[in-house]
């Protein structure tokens, strides 16, 4: 008999609970619990979603180029996003030796100067070392083809300063040169090119870069003036070059620059 009673008391219990079970929600529960697809939930889940740190988004980058040592120059560059797809670039440069791939261009380029009544440029590069520079400024900007920043392939357009200083040997071509010996080289270039981005790291932040430009670039050099002189001792005429105060324009000349460049975004 006491075992009949004590399970009519179990049946009775549970019956209880199941009906609990089944009542509906109350209101205050469901005011304030967050559904599914709640930022609060959403924020929950990419706290502990280990592939949410994996990309970090930059809007700008600060790059080195190390492939410029091998032109005896040292570079950084600046960019920085200011549209879709669209990135604004600065360079600034110091050359610390003479720049044997750009010399050989502007040789080639100004081997038939025409101006026989003064120091052709092609005879002041082929005589003549490295003395000083003034910094390289360069001002540009880039376009991304698939309209992200810093990602994949570009296409860009440059213009750059440049300033070098030379110093020119006693003789040239057997013609002495006569008092001051200093040539200073002013060069305004304008280039364009490709190249492509790739990056990289832990936080997705280490930008890559491969490039190639081609382009033209004006040149102004300092004016030495072929002069004949009287020598007293052999009691004729010699010639020198001597120096001028005036500039020396030459044609346009073409160039070109390929590299790689590394730096980080933030």
């Amino acid at each position: 008999m006491k075992f009949f009673q004590l399970i009519i008391i179990l049946l009775f219990c549970y019956s209880g609970l199941f009906s609990q079970s089944q009542l509906p929600p109350n209101e205050l529960d469901t005011k304030y619990t967050p559904n599914g697809s709640s930022m609060f939930n959403n924020a929950i889940k990419k706290s502990y979603d280990k592939n949410s740190y994996d990309e970090i988004e930059f809007i700008q980058v600060v790059k080195f180029v190390p492939s410029m040592l091998a032109r005896q120059k040292v570079c950084f560059l600046y960019e920085r996003s200011f549209a879709k797809g669209f990135v604004a670039t600065g360079a600034l440069g110091k050359a610390f030796g003479r720049d044997v791939f750009q010399d050989g261009f502007f040789i080639v380029g100004l081997s038939r100067f025409s101006n026989n009544s003064v120091l052709s440029p092609e005879d002041v590069l082929s005589n003549s070392t490295y003395l000083s520079s003034r910094p390289l400024v360069q001002l540009g900007a880039k376009y991304y083809f698939n309209n992200v920043s810093f990602e994949e392939a570009y296409f860009e357009i440059n213009y750059r300063r440049e300033r070098m200083t030379y110093l020119l040997e006693p003789a040239i071509n057997s013609i002495r040169v006569d008092g001051e010996n200093d040539v200073v080289f002013k060069m305004n270039g304008f280039s364009m090119g490709f190249g492509i981005t790739i990056l990289g790291g832990s936080k997705n932040n280490i930008v890559n870069e491969l490039f190639f430009n081609f382009g033209i670039k004006a040149l102004r050099y300092t004016q030495y003036d072929l002069l004949s002189v009287l020598n007293p001792i052999s009691n004729r005429n010699d010639p020198i070059y001597r120096r001028t105060n005036e500039y020396q324009n030459t044609r346009i000349v073409p160039t070109l620059n390929l590299g790689y460049s590394i730096g980080f975004g933030w």
